[in-house]
C-alpha cells in the first residue's frame, strides 16, 4: 500500500519530460544519474564484501 501510494504521489506531480523546459530536463537527468551512481557503489560493495 505504502508503495501504491508513493507512486500515485508521483505521477499525481510528474509532468511529461518532452514538454518540460531544460532545466527541468537536466534537474531529472542528475538526479536519475545521482540514484544510479548510488546503485553502482552499493553493487561494488558488496562485491568488495564478496571477495574478503
Amino acid at each position: 500500500m505504502e508503495a501504491q501510494s508513493y507512486f500515485r504521489k508521483q505521477i499525481k506531480h510528474s509532468r511529461l519530460l518532452n514538454t518540460s523546459g531544460e532545466k527541468e530536463q537536466n534537474q531529472f537527468y542528475n538526479k536519475m544519474m545521482e540514484k544510479v551512481n548510488v546503485l553502482i557503489k552499493l553493487i561494488e560493495a558488496e562485491n568488495f564484501m564478496d571477495f574478503e
